[in-house]
């Protein structure tokens, strides 16, 4: 997979799927993290087949997906959260968790989603080869976007999945709410425009133009 990073100075490189950290691999964080890991990757990649598309005048604008176990689901975006907090690499120096640190790492230690009720998610996906084979790095929601109001993260799983993470007690706006993900509902994933067509394409258009410098 090919990884382009969004901060001057870094260029293209070669991962496997994602930013990874070695300085925070051990063999009980290894077992805490593998059986949310293992979830996630056989509910979004392993069993995208059972994906349901969902259309609106025969364009793609997601897809749904029934039988999801919300609770494993909710723990592997934690476990993104913390392992991204207590990262030192510079990739993830934007993600700053504060006061919900210590929450999310008794949640994880715990095996429950108990005291994290304020951290809930939307997740889109880019369709195209291009946007699944590219990811930038996570960051805080930006100023003047639709989330502005809310403290929220945004980071790029590869394969073309993005997940916007609230850690707010405050709820998403009404016209966002059907897209958050709850116990006992179906996941909902928002299908985004092609990548060059988006704001991260003409990102990456002018990272690429740097490093040909």
């Amino acid at each position: 997979m090919e990884m382009k990073s969004n901060i001057k100075g870094s260029y293209t490189q070669k991962v496997q799927i994602g930013w990874y950290d070695d300085g925070l691999v051990c063999s009980e964080c290894e077992k805490l993290f593998g059986t949310y890991d293992k979830y996630a990757s056989e509910l979004l990649l392993q069993n995208e087949q059972n994906h349901l598309k969902l259309t609106h005048e025969d364009k793609l604008i997601g897809w749904r997906i029934e039988d999801v176990n919300f609770q494993k689901l909710k723990m592997f975006f934690l476990t993104i959260l913390w392992r991204a907090g207590a990262s030192d690499k510079f990739q993830f120096s934007k993600i700053q968790l504060g006061i919900w640190n210590k929450r999310i790492e008794k949640c994880i230690r715990d095996g429950s989603t108990e005291g994290v009720e304020g951290i809930s998610f939307i997740i889109a996906r880019f369709p195209d080869e291009n946007g699944k084979s590219s990811i930038l790095n996570p960051h805080k929601e930006p100023k003047g976007g639709i989330f502005s109001s809310l403290n929220m993260y945004r980071f790029y799983l590869g394969a073309g999945f993005i997940i916007y993470i609230k850690i707010d007690n405050r709820p998403f706006p009404e016209q966002y709410s059907c897209l958050a993900s709850s116990e006992g509902g179906p996941l909902v994933i928002l299908c985004r425009q092609e990548l060059l067509e988006s704001a991260e394409g003409a990102l990456m258009k002018k990272i690429l133009l740097a490093c040909q410098r």
